[in-house]
């Protein structure tokens, strides 16, 4: 796993643990006032405030740092040496240590974590057997709440490793994404923008070498290439213009795709929307608004239509998108240019969707459908 994606899994688990800290501040809360009930003792009760004090200043930043840092150490130091006065006063403050021996599995590695809350679980016995004499029932349940610290610190251990696991495959999704994204738009950029200005070379290349011997070849060339430089324009606003950013709807965007296509080639354009709008995955609207571009690009060159209609329909399971043209069809597997119909066949299947392209003698029809 990269650098990247286990620094996104740390970042998420100390999320999760901000998430969920006031809950451990009710618990830290409830604890503290039952210790405080069961004390009995005016000193033990004002180190215990004390205790709770130094929680809320420092305890709860402590909480929040690296296992591998030093504050959850010198918080959990700090509240061991109160503990200990405060168990001489009133053995009923070793309450607190259900609270403490929590707080020493959430800030510290599990090894580590066994080893405070060992010594904080046997602090109470050893005061009590130097004050008092008293060992075995303090030292039975000194051991009790060793074991069932260690039993809190495993769930809590699985927890976070549960989370970080987690956090690591959103992160190793969120990347493969990106690059199956970046894949999309490389073989877009491949298939009209470079294949294009390849011929726009070529052409000029032919252009001067016919230059000197028949002028009006290389005034030929020259308008194609200008010709050319102009469609691939057309395709890099297409695809630019698929990496919309984010807020801008897909009935919006193709509004607005329908008005410069008919501003550009003087053909009708008809936009509507049917069904209950609703938001769209990114991905999703971007296959369809490349889907529409590349619909409305055939239409400008191969069609000759006067109109030309775009409608988009929401249903209960699918978006499907219809481009229809009044102008003379064709056969998609003839068509020169139909690289660009090959790739959105491959986008909407990537995206779940099926595409149908039904030519007629009365014009074109293109159907994709894509789950929503």
């Amino acid at each position: 796993m990269s650098d990247d994606v286990s620094l996104a899994g740390q970042a998420s688990e100390l999320t999760a643990w901000e998430r969920s800290l006031p809950w451990w501040d009710v618990y830290y809360a409830v604890v503290l006032a039952g210790t405080i009930l069961f004390s009995f003792q005016p000193v033990s009760t004002a180190i215990l405030g004390v205790m709770a004090l130094w929680y809320v200043v420092f305890g709860r930043y402590a909480l929040n740092c690296s296992r591998k840092a030093w504050h959850p150490w010198l918080y959990l130091i700090v509240a061991w040496l109160l503990l200990i006065p405060a168990v001489s006063f009133s053995g009923g403050a070793a309450f607190i240590l259900f609270a403490l021996a929590a707080q020493a599995h959430i800030a510290l590695d599990f090894r580590h974590a066994v080893v405070v809350s060992t010594v904080t679980n046997l602090t109470p016995t050893t005061v009590h057997f130097l004050r008092d004499g008293q060992f075995m029932m303090d030292l039975t349940i000194g051991l009790m709440g060793v074991v069932l610290s260690a039993i809190t610190g495993l769930t809590i251990d699985r927890l976070v490793q549960q989370g970080r696991a987690l956090a690591e495959s959103r992160a190793e999704v969120a990347r493969l994404s990106a690059l199956a994204e970046r894949q999309r738009l490389a073989g877009d950029l491949h298939d009209t923008i470079a294949q294009g200005l390849s011929s726009v070379v070529m052409l000029v290349q032919a252009a001067d070498a016919a230059l000197d011997r028949d002028r009006e070849q290389a005034r030929r060339h020259l308008e194609l290439a200008a010709r050319t430089a102009r469609e691939n324009l057309q395709e890099l606003r297409s695809v630019l213009e698929a990496l919309m950013p984010t807020g801008h709807h897909l009935e919006e965007a193709l509004h607005r795709l329908g008005v410069r296509f008919a501003e550009e080639t003087g053909v009708s354009a008809t936009v509507e929307v049917h069904g209950t709008v609703r938001t769209l995955p990114a991905a999703t609207e971007v296959v369809l608004l490349r889907a529409a571009q590349e619909s409305l690009s055939n239409v400008r060159q191969h069609a000759k239509a006067t109109r030309v209609w775009v409608e988009l329909t929401f249903d209960d399971q699918n978006v499907h998108l219809q481009v229809r043209d009044d102008g003379l069809g064709f056969e998609p597997e003839t068509t020169t240019g139909g690289h660009g119909l090959a790739a959105m066949r491959s986008r909407v299947t990537q995206a779940g969707g099926d595409v149908a392209v039904q030519p007629t003698a009365q014009g074109t029809t293109v159907l994709v459908a894509v789950p929503a």
